[in-house]
């Protein structure tokens, strides 16, 4: 049986939309044994899962597994999309904060993170130019608009039509050039961290490996 990729249920915390949360050392040493297993059965990928934003390690992970890996990333154009709405129209973000906030203790169930509600003033007592530093910077505010993207685009009112949906793509398409720069910039910090040099060959510590697929 042969093949193309792996993912690891790694050591430490692969937290949607912040950065990696753990023993780095620990997980280094995780990563170089996967690494040396892979290339010993015909060099499968390495997949790090919930892979956004996790800048502290992508040096690593490139370095470690040689660049033969895959990462899986979400909801990272939906985040610069809620940056552009901070700046361009305050009054729509806040509609739309106000409504996923309420639909946060359902749309969480599914994932496993600390962001937390009561750490993170409404958006009614923020002022617009603090709106993308609260909610877009800070891990808090930042996973309460990651995980709850499917309310914000599914919202109807009672007559069945979109809430949030359509007045998003066009805010979009207005600050097309806007919205560009900041995906441009965002994922260009992605690749720039895993395009780390290739490190020197290590042997990894002998301890039991942590292998269970996510």
């Amino acid at each position: 049986m042969s093949f193309q990729g792996f993912a690891p249920r790694f050591v430490g915390e692969f937290e949607k939309g912040v950065d990696y949360k753990g023993e780095r050392q620990i997980l280094e040493d995780s990563v170089v044994e996967h690494a040396v297993l892979a290339r010993a059965h015909g060099g499968y990928k390495i997949s790090v899962h919930s892979g956004s934003d996790k800048f502290s390690i992508y040096p690593m992970i490139a370095q470690a597994t040689k660049g033969c890996f895959h990462l899986k990333t979400a909801g990272t154009s939906w985040m610069e999309a809620v940056r552009v709405i901070t700046r361009k129209d305050p009054a729509l973000f806040r509609e739309i904060c106000n409504h996923v906030r309420g639909q946060f203790t359902k749309d969480v169930a599914s994932y496993h993170i600390s962001g937390d509600p009561a750490k993170v003033p409404a958006p009614s007592a923020i002022a617009d130019q603090d709106l993308e530093r609260v909610y877009v910077d800070q891990d808090d505010g930042r996973q309460i608009m990651h995980v709850t993207y499917g309310s914000a685009f599914t919202a109807k009112d009672d007559a069945g039509r979109w809430i949030f949906r359509d007045r998003i793509f066009r805010l979009l398409a207005r600050e097309e050039d806007l919205y560009t720069k900041c995906l441009w910039k965002h994922l260009g910090r992605h690749v720039k961290g895993l395009a780390g040099k290739r490190a020197p060959h290590r042997s990894p510590k002998k301890r039991p490996l942590v292998g269970t697929k996510r």
